[in-house]
């Protein structure tokens, strides 16, 4: 499988078309994936950016977390998305939720990655 992991220049910035859109690029690839990072409060912003990566390949969000939102809002937006996205990857930093508790000294960080890879697992068991 080949793809070409992009920014969500149509969200981020507000423009600008989708390399995915030339069909030079589009010709080589087998999906499209992109990086989605929804901002507090504009989850339904996200979900119409993520319109303009639908180019008649699957669409795979290839990189999320709760960076710039809450928890809630991006499960909010990983459902909103299901109808426009073929899947999601996210971040594993190399230690499980339970490891990450588990540290000696947690921080905030910590507990926010904790709790999303929790969130995301349990997401991912229910949509089986």
């Amino acid at each position: 499988m080949i793809t070409v992991g992009v920014i969500s220049w149509v969200f981020a910035f507000g423009g600008g078309k989708p390399l995915f859109y030339s069909p030079q690029v589009a010709k080589h690839l087998d999906f499209a994936a992109v990086h989605f990072y929804p901002k507090k409060g504009e989850v339904d912003k996200a979900i119409k950016a993520l319109r303009a990566y639908e180019v008649g390949m699957p669409l795979v969000i290839e990189e999320t977390f709760p960076l710039k939102c809450s928890l809630q809002e991006l499960e909010q937006f990983i459902e909103q998305s299901a109808n426009h996205t073929d899947g999601w990857i996210s971040f594993y930093w190399g230690m499980t939720a339970k490891q990450l508790r588990n540290k000696a000294k947690p921080t905030i960080g910590d507990a926010i990655t904790a709790n999303w890879l929790e969130t995301f697992q349990k997401m991912s068991a229910k949509s089986r």
